[in-house]
């Protein structure tokens, strides 16, 4: 009989256990929860964090390669693809600029975007020439160093044969933005 009592009052002090676990665990994630809301209401937290979102957007605009039209963006491209290859000695060197195919037919996705983003527009190169790893780290401290962005969406080197695929992004707007 003892040894009933002795299981049952084990069990009931296993049972508070588990309950007392519970209401911490509970109590913890109701102060995580408030905190996370009291600072979503300062408001100078909001302001310190969209002043940091706009330090960020202007950095990205000043990265963008600038001109009025798609042919002049494509033009400035091949002059300084052709440029950096020639400073790095690249022989045997093609250069190629297109429009990607959705930006073509990006009409109805233009209409979707927000004011900021509409005169944003891809453009991508293809650039092949013979190479060893000194000409290839010369063209990518090239591309490294520009004043614009440059991404590198493909790179296939060979040991005789470089093939490049980049994608340049233009803001086409008519004026200037900082």
């Amino acid at each position: 009989m003892a040894a009933i009592v002795v299981i049952l009052v084990l069990y009931a002090l296993l049972e508070w256990r588990d309950y007392l676990g519970t209401q911490r665990s509970r109590y913890r994630q109701s102060l995580g929860q408030m905190a996370r809301l009291q600072q979503q209401q300062r408001p100078d937290l909001w302001a310190m964090r969209a002043s940091d979102a706009q330090a960020e957007l202007l950095t990205a605009r000043s990265a963008l390669w600038r001109n009025v039209s798609a042919g002049q963006a494509q033009a400035e491209v091949r002059d300084w693809l052709t440029s950096l290859l020639r400073q790095a000695d690249a022989k045997g060197s093609s250069v190629r600029v297109t429009e990607p195919e959705a930006a073509i037919d990006a009409a109805s996705v233009q209409d979707r975007l927000p004011e900021s983003l509409k005169s944003l527009r891809p453009l991508r190169a293809r650039v092949e020439f013979n190479s060893d790893a000194s000409v290839l780290l010369a063209v990518l401290a090239g591309m490294n160093d520009a004043e614009h962005r440059v991404v590198v969406d493909g790179l296939n080197a060979k040991p005789a044969r470089t093939e490049m695929t980049l994608t340049f992004w233009f803001d086409l707007s008519a004026t200037e933005k900082p």
